[in-house]
């Protein structure tokens, strides 16, 4: 679900990495799709302080270990983050 991507977010602001860390963890249990690239694709407005907000979100995302959609990510809950590159 989005809400704990946005959790994520949140909690990388305040500096809490190893929280935001476990929300994309179940974040991405219930949404093993999700990527930065897919959700920075279809924004909901072109107006640009919606847009800056979203670069700081999506940073956020990336910091707090969301897959970044460039490499073939797996992260699951019996498992740490793991990349392969063809």
């Amino acid at each position: 679900m989005a809400s704990h991507f946005v959790l994520a977010a949140a909690l990388v602001d305040l500096g809490r990495v190893a929280e935001a860390r476990e929300a994309v963890r179940v974040g991405l249990d219930l949404n093993p799709t999700f990527t930065i690239a897919r959700y920075r694709a279809s924004p909901s407005s072109d107006n640009p302080s919606y847009l800056a907000g979203l670069a700081c979100i999506l940073d956020a995302y990336g910091k707090a270990g969301a897959p970044d959609g460039s490499a073939i990510q797996v992260f699951r809950s019996d498992q740490s983050t793991t990349s392969s590159k063809p």
